[in-house]
């Protein structure tokens, strides 16, 4: 396995696909934020990592536990 390479499985290829949505989206439809979400163990967290890392893009984190 290559170093930062990202495996194109389901679950990246749908991301691909969602991000270049957001990007390629009409003006007027410019809000500038995307949200990915879904169970645990998905890739959610590492496919962000590495898409802000590559594409210069700003990532926040934001987490929320149930008590």
């Amino acid at each position: 396995m290559k170093q930062g390479k990202l495996v194109k499985t389901r679950n990246v290829v749908e991301a691909d696909e969602a991000i270049n949505l957001l990007v390629t989206r009409p003006k007027g439809e410019m809000v500038g934020l995307g949200l990915l979400y879904g169970k645990p163990g998905l890739g959610k967290t590492t496919y962000a990592s590495r898409m802000a890392l590559l594409r210069n893009y700003t990532r926040f984190i934001l987490t929320c536990h149930k008590y």
